[in-house]
């Protein structure tokens, strides 16, 4: 179940950010929308599929603990401040794993809203 959800955060990111999957789970490129994919994948497993930091090498070849926790901060910090990036990951979350995508704040407000 694990493998195909990360199969699936894979396609999409690769759509997304218009790279291939190796760029994903290798380390071997520092090009804008590749590191983009590749915090969002980080941050996916380890927000949506409890994997540790210490463990990511796993999934993100070369990738070390310490990246890791970097791409966390980095990517909550732009999910607060910039609007395009919290929408990003909402469509990123509603294409890839739906309960999560439910499970979001502002997805729950918008729903209660409209169901009253």
């Amino acid at each position: 179940m694990k493998e195909e959800r990360k199969e699936k955060a894979r396609v999409v990111l690769c759509r997304m950010f218009n790279v291939e999957d190796m760029d994903i789970v290798f380390m071997k490129s520092r090009k804008k929308n590749k590191v983009n994919s590749r915090k969002f994948y980080n941050y996916y497993l380890w927000k949506c599929l409890d994997v540790k930091h210490i463990n990511m090498k796993n999934h993100i070849y070369g990738m070390h603990h310490a990246t890791s926790i970097h791409f966390k901060n980095k990517i909550e910090f732009e999910l607060e401040h910039y609007k395009e990036i919290n929408e990003e990951w909402t469509n990123f979350l509603f294409f890839t794993d739906h309960d999560a995508w439910n499970k979001l704040e502002h997805i729950r407000e918008a729903k209660s809203r409209y169901l009253i």
